[in-house]
């Protein structure tokens, strides 16, 4: 998924449910997440991050684990 249908898809579930949350719990997608370290700082993806900002919601990404 690129980052403009990423972007897209929340602005579409805020208008499908008619507002938003106060926290989205979302995947470690590179086209929301630049880097996650387990302990370190997470670095969202500038335009997610302006989306967040813009809908006053925080972007939360889920903890890294490996993949089984």
């Amino acid at each position: 998924m690129d980052e403009k249908a990423w972007l897209s898809c929340h602005v579409n579930m805020f208008r499908f449910f008619g507002g938003t949350l106060m926290k989205i719990v979302c995947d470690n997608l590179k086209a929301g997440v630049t880097s996650h370290l387990r302990r370190g700082e997470i670095v969202l993806n500038e335009a997610y991050l302006s989306l967040g900002e813009y809908y006053s919601v925080a972007m939360m990404p889920t903890g890294v684990k490996k993949p089984k």
